[in-house]
């Protein structure tokens, strides 16, 4: 069931992805960036009780969520409790990943919808990790006022540095 559910969830993310200017990651590049994020805090993730949040603020369908929590289970830690929390622009592959925190077994309200530029999902949030491949071929122009005048802020999130889509 999970073979055939994961290839449903890859073709029809290429397909709406296709219309939205959006890339479907392939799986082998995620598992690599994810064994990348998390190999060098093996120490971290190591031992009883560990709860760990991993937060992606363009989260397609949450396949690198996905990948990520599998990677520390199999890799680092079978009984660490890991928490994903995501943001996803595109209503389309919105509901994919919502769906796919339903049938995982994770939180369903631990994605938000809209742009996690201006529209913050979690405001005064922290996690522990983030991974992301944002949507590099978008032009975020729209958003450009509302980065810049955050960036300005001390407490702001773009406050250390702004973004280079611009």
């Amino acid at each position: 069931m999970g073979q055939v559910y994961e290839e449903l969830l890859r073709r029809f993310s290429e397909l709406s992805n296709e219309t939205s200017g959006e890339h479907y990651t392939p799986r082998d590049i995620v598992r690599l960036l994810v064994s990348l994020v998390f190999i060098e805090n093996r120490e971290d993730l190591q031992g009883e009780g560990k709860i760990r949040t991993l937060f992606d603020p363009c989260s397609g369908t949450g396949g690198m969520l996905t990948i990520g929590k599998d990677w520390v289970l199999d890799n680092i830690n079978p009984k660490i409790d890991n928490h994903h929390l995501c943001q996803e622009l595109n209503p389309q592959t919105y509901s994919i990943c919502k769906s796919d925190l339903l049938i995982s077994g994770e939180n369903p309200d631990h994605i938000k919808l809209g742009s996690s530029l201006s529209e913050d999902g979690f405001v005064g949030d922290k996690f522990d990790y983030q991974i992301t491949n944002p949507p590099f071929g978008v032009s975020w122009k729209s958003e450009e006022e509302f980065v810049n005048n955050e960036s300005q802020n001390p407490n702001g999130r773009f406050f250390r540095g702004n973004t280079p889509y611009f």
